[in-house]
């Protein structure tokens, strides 16, 4: 199993995105389905998620909680084939949703910080991970 890991930015304590960063920071790079090929993770909090989407720029995510706008957390993925990459991400939007049980969900969005060459990689062993699979579909 190979480990793709991206050292912490440093302080967690970035400033919150304001309105006109919000606006900005909509979607710029497609997303692609996750159709279960990517499993995800909070490393502080060791609770699973499930990857919704993928994309050069981000990832969504489903789970029953949800995350502050601008907050900041370590995600572990791991691929079916199991390369782990370790990456971080900042929450830009939270929307609830109703499960097909009735129950709460949330849909979370995020936005990678990459700022190292390794990071960058290990989004691309993600999107490889995923649309290698679609290829065989």
């Amino acid at each position: 199993m190979r480990d793709h890991t991206e050292e912490s930015p440093g302080p967690m304590n970035e400033p919150l995105p304001t309105t006109t960063d919000q606006s900005r920071s909509r979607r710029a790079t497609p997303r692609i389905e996750v159709l279960g090929q990517l499993h995800g993770q909070v490393v502080a909090w060791r609770l699973s998620l499930q990857v919704r989407e993928l994309g050069a720029g981000g990832f969504s995510v489903e789970c029953d909680w949800t995350f502050p706008i601008g907050s900041v957390h370590v995600f572990r993925f791991t691929t079916e084939r199991g390369d782990v990459v370790v990456l971080t991400a900042r929450s830009v939007h939270t929307r609830a949703i109703t499960s097909p049980a009735g129950t709460e969900r949330f849909i979370s969005g995020f936005e990678f910080l990459l700022d190292r060459d390794h990071a960058d990689q290990g989004v691309a062993i993600l999107l490889d991970a995923v649309t290698s699979t679609l290829a065989f579909e």
